[in-house]
């Protein structure tokens, strides 16, 4: 038998958030952390929240 093998195709996404949004979205990422639903959380969007905090 054969196996299906799988390639992840990965789009790259330029975003341009103000100040204010970025605070804003690691504020939502800290009440995530608190409460605990971050273990819910799948690896993509755990990353996408990473970028968004290590970013300047």
């Amino acid at each position: 038998m054969s196996q299906l093998q799988t390639t992840e195709v990965r789009q790259m996404v330029t975003l341009s958030l103000t100040f204010t949004e970025r605070y804003e979205l690691i504020k939502l990422y800290d009440m995530l952390l608190d409460t605990g639903i971050n273990d819910d959380l799948s690896p993509e969007i755990e990353s996408a929240f990473t970028k968004i905090m290590e970013s300047n």
